[in-house]
């Protein structure tokens, strides 16, 4: 029994790890999507380009997130599982997990209500972003946490 709990929390890194990248180069190629249309000069081609590098990392963070949920379910259900992987360390780092997502979404809409003086921005693709910020905050410092 063992064996299977050390190999769920290895594939629950690896689905965090997965999670992670995708979510990281979904963001690096919506963020300038984003600033460059609310400048108004963004190329036809780049902007084919970034909704294709989009439309990439999608199946990646749809199968991360399906595994991890997956992962979750299994664990709920066998009561070892859930005593060795959602013991009290586990939720302390939930909670600062969950914390610095919160905080790097407001951070988020901190730097968009800045940046909202010097460039007029779509409130849905705002609120998209920080919503996406914090996840990603959420799970950088629950990964980060878990691992360390």
């Amino acid at each position: 029994m063992n064996h299977d709990i050390e190999a769920l929390d290895r594939k629950r890194g690896r689905n965090i790890k997965m999670y992670i990248a995708s979510l990281a180069v979904f963001l690096l190629s919506w963020i300038p999507r984003l600033i460059l249309k609310s400048i108004g000069s963004i190329p036809v081609t780049a902007d084919r380009i970034l909704i294709a590098v989009l439309a990439a990392t999608l199946p990646f963070q749809a199968f991360s997130s399906l595994s991890l949920a997956a992962g979750a379910r299994k664990i709920k259900k066998d009561p070892v599982l859930k005593t060795a992987l959602y013991n009290e360390l586990f939720q302390i780092h939930d909670m600062k997990a969950w914390k610095t997502g919160f905080f790097s979404m407001v951070a988020c809409l901190a730097v968009f209500s800045i940046l909202s003086v010097f460039l007029w921005f779509d409130v849905i693709s705002v609120a998209v972003t920080a919503f996406l910020i914090g996840i990603g905050g959420y799970n950088i410092s629950f990964y980060y946490l878990d691992r360390g």
